[in-house]
């Protein structure tokens, strides 16, 4: 069977590991992890696309976010400060933003505190429990993937925080959250990196 890097599309890629849910136990499946030679990406294969809902549960932190704790009052505080480096190096008054993968909205809910400039925002998500959070706390909602969503609005600030690792083509998310920009603003992408600690 080959495999081919999501990424840069080479053959070049070596069995890394295997591995299991152990954080939300939602399926016994294993997942291969692959490492790509040329770009050096650690990926999944196959991307299990169609089993995004069940591999986030209604329990999943981002759908169901509750700031009682100190540990995620911490978290708030050190988010609102990413956010905020990030959403000042955008031009202009009256901005809006897409988070991409956003649950309940909570990362725009940071950002908005962060930054007053922002009174438009969007969650693409495909967990419906986290629809009714995400606007009840002001933001609008989209059911679904990101391939099908269809938007007339730019934005000025996208975000794809932990997202990018779960899509089969990222290039061409990437082309597509491109293409909804402004001019001038910012598609803020980041995911795990596997060589750190």
């Amino acid at each position: 069977m080959e495999v081919k890097c999501p990424l840069c599309g080479s053959s070049n890629a070596q069995l890394w590991t295997e591995a299991e849910d152990i954080e939300y136990r939602t399926t016994p499946d294993r997942f291969h992890f692959y490492h790509c030679d040329r770009c050096r990406v650690l990926f999944i294969h196959p991307v299990p696309v169609d089993q995004l809902q069940r591999i986030y549960p209604p329990n999943y932190y981002s759908y169901n976010y509750r700031s009682a704790s100190w540990v995620f009052r911490i978290k708030e505080f050190l988010n609102r400060r990413f956010l905020r480096h990030w959403s000042r190096k955008v031009p202009g008054e009256a901005l809006s933003a897409l988070d991409v993968g956003g649950g309940a909205g909570w990362n725009l809910t940071q950002l908005r505190q962060g930054d007053r400039r922002f009174q438009y925002t969007q969650v693409v998500d495909l967990d419906e429990q986290a629809a009714e959070q995400a606007e009840a706390n002001g933001h609008n909602f989209y059911l679904g993937r990101f391939e099908e969503f269809a938007e007339d609005r730019r934005f000025d600030l996208i975000l794809m925080l932990n997202l990018v690792e779960h899509v089969e083509n990222p290039s061409q998310i990437l082309k597509k959250a491109h293409e909804m920009l402004n001019p001038g603003g910012l598609v803020l992408v980041q995911t795990p990196n596997f060589q750190c600690w």
